[in-house]
This record gives structure tokens, sequence and C-alpha cells, in this order.
């Protein structure tokens, strides 16, 4: 750990991260998209061995529909598009390719598509790596930035636009201090937390977000999180 690191608040890291995974062990709800998600990655392959195409369009639905990736719903203008282009890719580079080498992708989208700032790094995460490949989105980047910024007492912003690799850098920097010295945090079980976090503390969530943290089994989760307040606009 830096010396200049807030101890207190890599301590409050740690004990949300173990709150956030608790919730998604004691709720089912919590952990569906992400079961089905590991479910497909797991079975597919022996329904759909000599059809690649198919299983890449069945895992682009399936992941734009359960985290909301943003790719336009209507199948033929960005799914399939998407579809071929990671057909392409994964031929040439494989299912772990670099972290360089996803971000080239994230910026060249298909022709008459948009970039996918979003759905590629899930797309290797669940499909791919999940120790390799952190979920970089909106709420991620929200929670990045304000760890970062209170245990390092420096401004710290990270977007969706950033390089992947510099993403990847910080965020595993966060894994590191939540986890040993020698075990650093899985970029799993990191998310959930990012995730949750990102929610909690984004201006236009936070009311919604804070009123349901008024329940009993997130007071201790709703503990930590208040320990890297932030002034102004992530301030409530």
């Amino acid at each position: 750990m830096n010396q200049q690191n807030d101890p207190k608040k890599v301590q409050a890291l740690r004990k949300a991260v173990t709150a956030a995974n608790d919730l998604y062990r004691d709720d089912k709800e919590w952990g569906v998209a992400p079961k089905a998600l590991d479910g497909l990655q797991k079975h597919s392959g022996n329904f759909f061995k000599d059809d690649p195409k198919s299983l890449l369009i069945i895992e682009c639905i399936a992941l734009n529909t359960l985290y909301n990736t943003r790719l336009r719903d209507e199948i033929n203008i960005e799914i399939i598009p998407w579809a071929a282009r990671l057909e392409e890719f994964i031929k040439k580079e494989g299912v772990t390719p670099s972290l360089e080498k996803v971000e080239e992708l994230r910026r060249e989208p298909p022709e008459g598509t948009r970039h996918a700032w979003v759905f590629i790094p899930k797309f290797f995460h669940f499909f791919g790596d999940k120790n390799k490949y952190p979920i970089i989105d909106k709420f991620a980047c929200i929670a990045v930035g304000v760890i970062l910024s209170k245990i390092e007492n420096e401004p710290t912003r990270i977007t969706v636009t950033d390089s992947y690799v510099e993403c990847t850098e910080r965020i595993k920097e966060i894994s590191q201090m939540a986890g040993s010295s020698k075990t650093p945090v899985g970029f799993r079980k990191l998310d959930r937390l990012l995730w949750i976090a990102g929610h909690y503390w984004d201006e236009k969530c936070k009311e919604a977000w804070r009123e349901m943290f008024k329940e009993q089994e997130l007071k201790e989760l709703r503990e930590c999180l208040n320990k890297f307040k932030m002034p102004g606009w992530m301030n409530g």
C-alpha cells in the first residue's frame, strides 16, 4: 500500500467489498444476470461448436439484454454487425486478446454502428476471462473516481471513453488495495461493489438508492460507502 493512502478508507473499501458480495450471495435477484451469462459461456459450446456465428449472436443478445450495454435492440442494426466483427476479431486474436487489442476493437465499430465502449469490455469479461477484463461502465467509472480520490487524496476521474488499458490499471489499483498483499480481489467481486457504489454516488440515482439503503440488511454497506462522501455533486 502506498504510504500516502488513507488506511481508514482502505479498511472501509475492504469491508464494502465483502458486504456487496454478501448481498449478491444472499439475494438471488442480484445475481441472476451474471449467473445466466456464466451458464451460457460454460455450456453453449456443446450446442454451437460447429456454428460460432450463431453463438456470438446469442451471446451479444444475452449480454445486451441482461447488462444494458446499449446496443440498439433492432437485431440487424447493431447486434449482427457486432457479432460479425467479433467473429472476425476472435479468429485472429482469440477469446483472450491483449487489453490493447480490446481497446482497438472498442474504437473501430462496424460501419453504421456506434462505438461499443461498454459492450466490448463486458463481452470479454463474461465470454473471455473475468480475471483479465474488468467491466467498465458509467457506474464503475463513478465508483473508481470516488474511491481513488478519497484513498489517494488526489482528484481522480475516469470515463468509459478513456483508454481501456488505463482504466484497467486504475481498477487493478483498487483490487490490490481491497485484497491482501499477495491476493488482489478478483474483478468480478470488485465489480459488484463498483456497480452498487456507482449508483449510490450518482447524482441521478442517489435518491432512489439512498431510500433503498435504509433497509437494515444494507446498513454495513451504507456505512462503508458513506466514508467516501465527496463534496458537490457526489454528496448527498
